[in-house]
């Protein structure tokens, strides 16, 4: 290889470092290509899922409202709606009465973990379960149930659960949702260390 060849790919390697940067960063962090994202959003600053916020809407207009979806299913005390064949969401009426309360999202079809985080930020809390090879990422508001397939807390781990909380809705036991105070065995309580080894957040917390 001449000397001009030798300076010309040696031109190349920082554009081609780039590109390799933009396609990690792509896979982490762009926009995912699943209409089920959009639908997980913030209204009038509060999380809601298809619109819907915990707390906030009234469980006579959200019965309305979701009624004309299809695949719905409507009870006294629960609203059932199939977003796609692998997403099942239920909607429950607030303790309070008047509102909506808690929110499960079943995917069959799972969630990137990455996702859960670019959506609603740093989690105040992660619970590792290490008897069921699961990981909770908490928020005030919201529950992410990961699958663990490794030892690594990974941005591409399935999440499989989550749960909407219920604002006016209290356990004794579990006063805080950022903590498991109800689970005492093979299970630790850790402040979010981001996505790396299950190592570190056992030795720093």
């Amino acid at each position: 290889m001449n000397f001009l060849a030798r300076m010309g790919l040696l031109a190349l390697m920082p554009l081609l470092a780039l590109c390799l940067l933009a396609m990690w960063s792509g896979r982490v962090f762009a926009a995912p290509a699943d209409a089920r994202i959009a639908k997980m959003d913030y209204c009038e600053g509060s999380p809601c899922l298809m619109g819907v916020v915990p707390g906030t809407t009234l469980w006579t207009t959200a019965r309305v409202d979701l009624s004309h979806l299809a695949g719905s299913s409507l009870s006294p005390k629960q609203i059932i709606i199939a977003i796609d064949a692998d997403t099942e969401v239920q909607v429950f009426p607030s303790v309070n009465g008047v509102t909506v309360g808690r929110i499960y999202m079943n995917l069959d079809r799972p969630l990137d973990a990455g996702w859960i985080v670019q959506r609603y930020g740093k989690p105040c809390g992660v619970s590792i379960y290490f008897g069921g090879q699961m990981v909770t990422l908490r928020y005030p508001f919201l529950l992410a149930n990961i699958e663990l397939t490794g030892e690594r807390l990974e941005s591409d781990m399935p999440v499989t659960f989550i749960q909407y909380a219920d604002p006016d809705f209290r356990l004794k036991k579990q006063p805080d949702l950022c903590v498991d105070t109800v689970t005492s065995r093979q299970m630790l309580n850790a402040p979010w260390r981001g996505f790396t080894t299950i190592r570190t957040y056992v030795m720093r917390s």
